[in-house]
């Protein structure tokens, strides 16, 4: 019911702004009407309803439901006067975890310099990290390759990887920085830059890519260099990956590999010709933890790909 008004009044627009701030701000109504107050409001987008979403959002004493709406929907007013509210929640490790991830999410809604800056210094935030490395994805700031390319060095993995995804989405402008990084002494570094390129999914990454997946001596980069393959059905790279698919001694390599193949295979780009590669990774005996970690998706992959070839 709340649901279905909240949506009737969206429609309406501006003329509905008045009454959802006095909903909003009864205490008398229920916290999930009042929530739904909070979501359409942030949806209309109207900075009328700042004063009362960001007093929500402070109070210790409201509903915590109510909190989290305003938090999540604050940021789509636009109004860069909440920047300050929000970081200040998204900080304070004392609110519930949920609250600082709302309040997260909509520091990468509303942008800015403000926003940038504190977004970078909660990557390794346990609680919130994951919400700001998206968040930081969506904003493609150019200045991110400069701040987060010493990162590629983490010995944190998914901060690692969180950098390596922001640095990448800034796509072709960085892939001058990311072929340097490929080349590095520190596998770490070289790891980062694989993962990178392939988030920038493009063809100018192919090359260093398949170079890495082919000769780089450590297995943990050549997977990520398979896995970052997945972008493209260039013919090199499903010659390379079936190679790698039958050839690498490890076993996160073959996994990597059949992988990105069956992406390829789902995604329509690739079909029968990789049948014979996949017949032969259905008898792949590598396990990871005792689980077979490369005949399974080989199975399936196989399956589907026959499935497809009878359709009329």
């Amino acid at each position: 019911m709340a649901e279905d008004a909240s949506r009737s009044l969206q429609r309406i627009g501006e003329p509905a702004v008045a009454p959802l701030i006095a909903l909003l701000e009864d205490t008398s109504a229920t916290s999930h009407a009042r929530g739904w107050a909070a979501r359409t409001l942030g949806s209309i987008g109207d900075k009328r309803a700042y004063e009362a979403m960001a007093s929500a959002l402070i109070d210790p004493g409201e509903d915590l439901g109510v909190r989290e709406m305003v938090a999540f929907y604050l940021g789509r007013l636009g109004d860069r006067r909440a920047t300050v509210p929000l970081i200040d929640i998204m900080l304070n490790r004392a609110e519930p975890a949920d609250l600082r991830r709302s309040a997260t999410y909509a520091l990468g809604e509303l942008g800015g310099r403000g926003a940038f800056d504190v977004l970078l210094e909660m990557l390794s935030d346990e609680e919130v990290g994951n919400i700001a490395s998206h968040a930081l994805e969506e904003l493609r700031d150019p200045r991110a390759a400069s701040a987060l390319l010493p990162v590629f060095a983490s010995n944190d993995e998914r901060v690692r990887h969180s950098a390596a995804a922001i640095v990448g989405k800034l796509g072709t402008s960085v892939l001058g920085q990311l072929l340097d990084a490929s080349r590095s002494d520190d596998w770490r570094v070289r790891w980062a830059a694989a993962t990178a390129l392939g988030f920038t999914s493009s063809e100018r990454a192919v090359v260093p890519l398949l170079a890495t997946l082919q000769s780089d001596a450590n297995a943990a980069v050549r997977t990520q260099a398979a896995a970052a393959l997945d972008f493209t059905a260039d013919v090199r790279v499903i010659n390379a990956l079936t190679r790698a698919l039958a050839h690498d001694e490890e076993v996160r390599v073959r996994q990597a590999s059949v992988q990105s193949l069956s992406h390829l295979a789902m995604q329509r780009q690739v079909g029968d010709e990789i049948l014979p590669a996949m017949e032969i990774a259905a008898q792949d005996a590598g396990t990871i933890g005792g689980q077979l970690v490369v005949s399974p998706i080989a199975r399936t992959t196989i399956d589907r790909l026959k499935r497809w070839q009878s359709e009329p």
